[in-house]
């Protein structure tokens, strides 16, 4: 990253000792030893640096212990690892969605050990969902809002797409903290003015648009240094006929998750993997299939 250049590539195999499988690979994530967690759809292979697999972790009634599982409960597989690996924290959901998320699940991934807590944190997100019913009655294609979850030291933070909170679990309390904030520049919550259900794929993408109209909040992402969270949130600002002019807005908060400034900005990466280097904000994009970064830089005024 100093320098700006790509040092090294590993080429992953399907199979064999080191197979991670032929499945969609849509997360990723680095241990804080330098493994790499590859997020399939049924399981995680985790690899080291050179791209020899070390275990592939599978979440599921047969591995999991100190839990009561009813039939259809199921954990979400895109969950997160603390950074030394030792624990995995999801959601606990319904295997076919029909049903509620149940809460979140705390996963000591050596001894297989699971603890459940109750919360509507995801379950209140179903509302906002849209579906493609098939002519058996069933939802054959669904869209949901994105669920951010991270560890941050000592807690365990859970916001979303639709709604301007966050959740966070203290671990050293055993408590779960739920907070909501109220924007001066931006709608707080997504209104649902648009059809729950859809027939063909057609009809599908129309409400997606009409949805994605309104406010979209993106994750919290840690300034650690100085002691913030960066969030960048999208609204609409007006319509032009048919066309719609957004605006975007910069907040930030701090450490005890209270937010403390917001502000509208100009040219905000459209991105879902950044992080902070060198007290700038380096926010991934793809130019051409190549590997390219947005560099993002703010000073706050304290008066």
């Amino acid at each position: 990253m100093d320098n700006l250049k790509v040092l090294e590539t590993i080429q992953l195999e399907k199979e064999g000792p080191n197979g991670v499988g032929g499945g969609f690979i849509n997360r990723l994530q680095v241990l804080e030893n330098g493994n790499l967690l590859l997020f399939n759809f049924n399981k995680i292979s985790e690899i080291d640096s050179k791209g020899n697999l070390i275990k592939n972790h599978e979440f599921n009634k047969e591995t999991i212990k100190g839990y009561e599982w009813e039939e259809t409960d199921a954990l979400d597989n895109y969950g997160r690892f603390s950074p030394d690996g030792k624990l995995f924290m999801t959601r606990l959901i319904d295997e076919d969605y029909q049903k509620p998320s149940k809460g979140l699940a705390i996963i000591e991934v050596e001894s297989g050990m699971m603890k459940a807590i109750k919360t509507d944190a995801f379950s209140k997100l179903d509302q906002y969902r849209i579906s493609m019913v098939s002519e058996g009655g069933r939802s054959s294609m669904f869209a949901g809002e994105s669920v951010f979850m991270d560890f941050d030291g000592d807690h365990f933070i859970v916001s979303n797409s639709a709604i301007n909170e966050v959740y966070y679990y203290d671990f050293k309390s055993d408590t779960l903290f739920h907070k909501k904030f109220e924007s001066s520049l931006t709608a707080n919550e997504r209104v649902i003015n648009y059809p729950q259900t859809t027939e063909t794929p057609e009809e599908f993408q129309k409400v997606m648009r009409q949805k994605m109209e309104q406010v979209q909040f993106a994750r919290l992402t840690p300034q650690p240094k100085e002691n913030l969270f960066w969030r960048f949130t999208r609204d609409q600002d007006r319509k032009i006929a048919d066309s719609v002019v957004y605006k975007d807005v910069l907040t930030f908060f701090d450490s005890d998750y209270k937010m403390i400034h917001e502000e509208k900005v100009d040219q905000v990466p459209n991105s879902r993997i950044s992080f902070f280097k060198d007290g700038m904000l380096y926010s991934f994009v793809n130019i051409d299939d190549e590997l390219a970064f947005i560099r993002t830089k703010a000073t706050i005024s304290k008066n």
